[in-house]
């Protein structure tokens, strides 16, 4: 069965050009705290929605790490030496989400990686575009170098879907086979 299933994520990592191992998982990030234990450290996940009182609201979700007796933010860094992220945003409009992610964590909590996904509005939300994903890993600062953090997420590669879509999540799940939502963003959200 073990052999089976590397030889599957190997055969899925040569056709779509990614690199997920067998035993990582998603992991629903639900409105709230979500508490994970990667690389033995408590981390935190908060999923906060942010109201627009019109088909635009979206949530916004930051990353923390316990260092100690500190809780340290996990940021995202592009492939571009200064670009940082303090949060990620899942959203859109009414009809179709213009940037989601995945979170994914092997099933024995030895690492953990992000799949952003992002599309242009083109002329309206409703036209299909090109979906931009973005692979992120969870990178530790084990040297304490200037400039990061203990833990950050480093972008590893960026790859355009194969269609086009109105929606990220549709591109994400048709593509990538990483389900149909990130996690429940709340009561008072869109059901999406």
């Amino acid at each position: 069965m073990k052999a089976m299933k590397r030889r599957v994520s190997l055969l899925l990592a040569l056709v779509t050009g990614i690199a997920w191992a067998a035993s990582d998982r998603p992991v629903p990030i639900n409105n709230g705290m979500n508490t994970l234990k990667i690389l033995g450290t408590d981390f935190q996940v908060f999923r906060a929605w942010r109201e627009n009182y019109d088909a635009h609201g979206f949530d916004v979700v930051t990353f923390y790490s316990r260092n100690n007796d500190t809780w340290g933010l996990v940021p995202l860094f592009d492939e571009f030496k200064g670009n940082e992220m303090l949060e990620l945003t899942a959203g859109g409009g009414a009809d179709c989400r213009l940037h989601d992610f995945r979170m994914l964590i092997s099933l024995d909590g030895s690492d953990a990686k992000l799949l952003v996904a992002k599309r242009d509005p083109g002329n309206s939300y409703l036209d299909p575009e090109a979906v931009r994903f973005v692979y992120y890993e969870l990178k530790k600062n084990e040297e304490s170098l200037p400039g990061a953090p203990l833990f950050f997420f480093q972008a590893t590669k960026r790859v355009d879907s194969k269609a086009a879509y109105c929606d990220v999540n549709d591109a994400i799940n048709k593509e990538l086979h990483l389900g149909e939502q990130s996690g429940f963003c709340g009561k008072d959200c869109p059901g999406r």
